[in-house]
């Protein structure tokens, strides 16, 4: 049976593949969640450093401030983490109480969505080829 791989967001689908490669008997994916992991995080910084515009950019204040964006103390950017369980699931989310109120994709009438933490697609490419690498890997060991 074919392999496949989802990845989910505020319960929306960001990643659903079926790759082309069984795995049967293979219950450990650490190794390419981990991977997966660094692709995320590497990625949400890539954002904060261009203000938004990886993930399609934040809307501008209304009032000027003399620090960037949702950088006021630094703890929402500094907040990120990655947490693989089990060998079996990637949790990635951000310790900052006030990062789901930007983060939302929830209807709302003042404060702008502003996307910090999104599996693009050159996300999504490269954490399939880690997957696919991994399986492959294991195939040609045994």
């Amino acid at each position: 049976m074919p392999f496949r791989l989802q990845m989910s967001l505020e319960g929306e689908t960001q990643i659903d593949r079926v790759l082309g490669i069984s795995a049967e008997g293979v219950s450990d994916f650490t190794t390419p969640l981990n991977e997966s992991k660094e692709i995320i995080l590497n990625r949400t910084e890539q954002n904060f450093n261009s203000r938004g515009n990886v993930f399609g950019g934040w809307a501008p204040r209304k009032i000027a401030k003399p620090w960037p964006l949702l950088e006021q103390t630094g703890k929402m950017r500094r907040g990120f983490y990655g947490t693989v369980s089990g060998g079996q699931t990637l949790e990635v989310g951000n310790r900052d109480p006030k990062f789901k109120f930007h983060q939302s994709n929830k209807p709302r009438n003042r404060l702008p969505r502003r996307v910090m933490l999104m599996i693009d697609q050159t996300s999504a490419v490269s954490i399939t080829k880690a997957f696919q690498a991994y399986l492959v890997g294991l195939v040609r060991k045994n």
